[in-house]
């Protein structure tokens, strides 16, 4: 399944992981920066910042060229796509 970033699915906060691997980033907010786009890519393992200087836009275009998708859906196998919420498992066609 291939998941595709639009500017309304940037939330600051939000975790994703790459398709291929396993470490967990986070979209955040540097607040030093006085520019108008100030979103960045962190990395929850070591706090890396890998994307800085983005708007909602270009951090889409960004992660859709990266093969990110939220960190709460597995992908378990082709036919389904399991999503976590709150603890729950839930199975969506």
């Amino acid at each position: 399944m291939k998941y595709i970033w639009e500017p309304c699915d940037i939330r600051v906060g939000r975790r994703l992981r790459a398709s291929s691997g396993s470490e967990t980033w986070m979209i955040g907010y540097d607040g030093t920066s006085e520019a108008k786009h100030n979103l960045i890519l962190v990395s929850l393992a070591d706090g890396m910042i890998s994307l800085s200087g983005q708007c909602y836009e270009s951090m889409a275009i960004a992660l859709n060229d990266r093969k990110m998708r939220p960190a709460d859906i597995r992908l378990d196998d082709d036919q389904n796509v399991e999503v976590l919420l709150e603890g729950d498992q839930r199975r969506l066609p």
